[in-house]
This record gives structure tokens, C-alpha cells and sequence, in this order.
């Protein structure tokens, strides 16, 4: 079985919708699918990989920026204790058609607890991962901390203003690594943001 790692690039097989498309791997968990940023469609967050099926995965270039000895997130997480619990608490879709679970997930360390909503795909059946959830919320929210305003973040994702996501995304993710910072500790969150997800 190939493994592969986060910032593989990928082909994916001439069969179904993304026949032949190209794309980049986010992360591989080891079963039958693998998630995929597919190039050209809009890739903000961790939960916008699609999950393709390994057998139809073909890797055209390994991430050369992978080095030995770098952190790994799953030992920072499991030396630290850092524990979750989630419960599923609705299915829908949203406006754009996108059909997702909706899940309330629960970190907790050193006797704090954060608590937040993540949503995964409709094919994504299994509950989320304790990994997996604490790279999405630290890297999203990350994302608009490091950032010195609305315009440099949103900017980011698009030049166009007229397609800048909303400012509230922003500030609720600026908020939510605030949070997180209170959780962990300024420090462990940075550590936590420039490790490699190994999930």
C-alpha cells in the first residue's frame, strides 16, 4: 500500500468526476482513502480535502520540505495529553449545496476544556479524529492570527475583494486561536501550528 504524506502531489485516476485532475495531499490516515486539495477549487481549510480513494491515487511528486526529525503532532499531542471527545449534531447542506456532518467537538488539557463546531464532508462517516481536529482548528485559526488585519487575510485567498470570504470568518477565527491559546498555552500553540500533521 503507498503511504502518503502532506504535500504529496497526486494524480488521480481517468474514472468519475475528478478524472485526471491533479491535486495535493493534506493527509493520509491509512485507510482507504486519502484526503486531497484538488487543484482549482477552493482550499481554505482542512475539511475542503476530498477524500479519494488510495487505488486511484498516483503520486507525481514526493514533498521535498519533508525532514527528518521534524516535530510530529501526534507525539506533541500524546506527550502533552491533550484528549477529545465530539458528538454528531446535524447533517445538512449548506447554500453552495455542500452536503456535511456536523459535529460539537471537545479538547481538553490540563484541566481546561475548548469547545467548538466542525464540519466534514458527507463521505467522511467516521467521527473526528483527535489529531486530525487539533491540526484544522490550530492551522485555521492560525491563519488569521499570524495575519495583521481583515485585508492581508482575506487577500490571502483571493486578490479580488468582490470574493474576500466574510470579515465575521476572520474574527471568529482570531477569536478561536485566542481560545486556543488559552488552552494550551501561547507556546504549545505555536508549536502545535509548525508541526507536521501526521494524522
Amino acid at each position: 500500500m503507498t503511504e502518503y504524506n502532506s504535500g504529496d502531489r497526486v494524480e488521480i485516476a481517468a474514472t468519475g468526476d475528478l478524472g485526471g485532475a491533479l491535486g495535493t495531499v493534506d493527509r493520509d490516515h491509512g485507510g482507504e482513502n486519502v484526503f486531497v486539495f484538488i487543484d482549482g477549487e477552493p482550499n481554505r481549510y482542512p475539511h475542503d480535502a476530498k477524500p479519494i480513494p488510495r487505488d486511484l491515487l498516483t503520486l507525481i511528486e514526493a514533498d521535498e520540505d519533508e525532514e527528518e526529525g521534524d516535530a510530529q503532532l501526534s507525539d506533541l499531542i500524546a506527550a502533552d495529553g491533550v484528549t477529545l471527545t465530539s458528538e454528531l449534531i446535524a447533517t445538512g447542506t449548506n447554500n453552495e449545496g455542500w452536503q456535511h456532518h456536523e459535529y460539537r467537538v471537545t479538547l481538553a488539557y490540563d484541566g481546561r476544556t475548548y469547545t467548538q463546531t466542525v464540519q466534514y464532508g458527507i463521505a467522511v462517516t467516521e467521527a473526528p479524529e483527535l489529531v486530525e481536529t487539533v491540526h484544522m482548528l490550530v492551522s485555521q485559526s492560525m491563519t488569521a492570527y499570524a495575519a495583521d488585519d481583515y485585508a492581508e487575510w482575506a487577500s490571502d485567498f483571493s486578490s479580488d475583494p468582490a470574493e474576500w470570504m466574510p470579515e465575521k470568518t476572520y474574527t471568529d477565527n482570531v477569536k478561536m486561536a485566542e481560545d486556543l491559546r488559552t488552552l494550551l498555552g501561547a507556546e504549545r500553540f505555536e508549536r502545535y501550528a509548525m508541526a507536521d500533521c501526521d494524522a
